[in-house]
């Protein structure tokens, strides 16, 4: 039996893959920096969407709010 896609999730998997590539090939590194945040964003909305509220908040906090300005801004960071 085959099941019903949701066209939310058919999305977030797609913008999943592609911005994790983006991340892992693109050359110019304040580019895959934001797009690493947006990883972030999405895995965060993923890991909500099946049913897991607190891996999400973690997802945000870790990779929004922690590592997402140490490497947008590595001169602010730890110092």
């Amino acid at each position: 039996m085959i099941a019903s896609f949701n066209a939310i999730e058919v999305l977030l998997a797609l913008f999943l893959t592609g911005s994790a590539l983006v991340c892992l090939f693109d050359r110019h590194l304040v580019r895959a920096c934001c797009f690493f945040v947006a990883f972030a964003i999405a895995m965060s909305l993923a890991w909500w969407q099946l049913g897991a509220p607190w891996l999400a908040a973690v997802e945000l906090v870790l990779g929004v709010g922690l590592t997402g300005p140490c490497f947008l801004c590595p001169g602010s960071c730890f110092a």
